[in-house]
This record gives C-alpha cells, structure tokens and sequence, in this order.
C-alpha cells in the first residue's frame, strides 16, 4: 500500500564454542552479551574482526548489538544509537574507560576470546543465557543469514523511531 513501506530488521548469528563441550548457536535480534561471573574481577578480553585484531582489554563485559539492539543495553553502556533500518553490527565495551565503541560492516566475523588469567564470563543473546565462555572457549557473531522484515506506516519513518528510541 501507498501508506506503508518494509523495513528490514537486521539479526545476529552467535557461536559459542568451549573446550569439552557441543558448539551452541543461535540467533539474536538484539544483541549479543558477555558479561563476568564473579565480581569485582574484570574480564580479560581479545576481539578480532575479520581475523585481525581489533583489541585486547580489560573490562566488566562487552555487547555485540545489531542496529534494533543499540537502543538498549548498548546505549546504557555508551554505545551508539543506530537506525534499526541499518545493516552494521556495533561492539561495544561495558565499564572501560580505554576502548571507544565500533561499528563494523555486517559482513565481519567478529571472534572474542578470553586472555590468560582471565575469569570466566557468562554469554546471553538477546537476555537468554546461552552457556559460559572460559579461556579454551570462543564467542563468533556474525550478520545472520536472513532479516526480520515487518511492514510500517510510513510515518513511522526510521527518523521518527530513531527520535522515540533516544529516550528510551
């Protein structure tokens, strides 16, 4: 119809591979969560993209959001707000002063792994606790292979929920 347009929602594939245990995947229409399990240790953290090395780093936890996700957890921690029209996947570091958030294209494989003498932390997709990452173990996220597609009025342009989602 002439008063409404598709909007493609952008969705996150996560793989959780730990040593002794059945890779675990899913699919996340927000975000993707790894936070620590015992307080007050921080996370020793490595992130590739792509291979290469994006960052080593302490912190409490890092979020992998897809442009929906961004206007949530994400935001709370400092990342940014992204149109959830956007195909972009945004990483973002949660309690670190050292490492700004980034935005990479959402063909990146991005592979996070923890650093000797790190704790374990405990992964979630989407609030839902998937299992635990522990040093032999890595975390993948990737674009998944299909979008949600939704139908909107087209005054509820990608500007306006951009608008109504900054106060959230």
């Amino acid at each position: 119809s002439e008063r409404t347009m598709e909007l493609r929602r952008m969705r996150l594939g996560l793989r959780l591979e730990t040593l002794g245990e059945l890779t675990v995947i899913r699919t996340a229409m927000n975000e993707v969560t790894l936070m620590k399990l015992s307080p007050p240790n921080t996370l020793r953290l490595r992130v590739e993209v792509d291979q290469v090395l994006l960052d080593e780093f302490e912190a409490d936890g890092l979020i992998i959001a897809s442009p929906t996700g961004s206007n949530r957890f994400n935001k709370k921690f400092g990342g940014p707000l992204v149109s959830p029209g956007l195909e972009c996947i945004i990483i973002t570091p949660v309690a670190m002063r050292r490492m700004t958030p980034f935005i990479v294209s959402p063909r990146s494989q991005i592979t996070v792994s923890l650093k000797e003498g790190s704790n374990s932390a405990y992964v979630e997709f989407d609030g839902n606790y998937v299992g635990t990452l522990d040093k032999d173990g890595r975390l993948g996220v990737s674009a998944a292979d299909f979008f949600l597609e939704e139908l909107v009025d087209k005054k509820d342009s990608e500007i306006k929920m951009l608008s109504s989602m900054k106060n959230h």
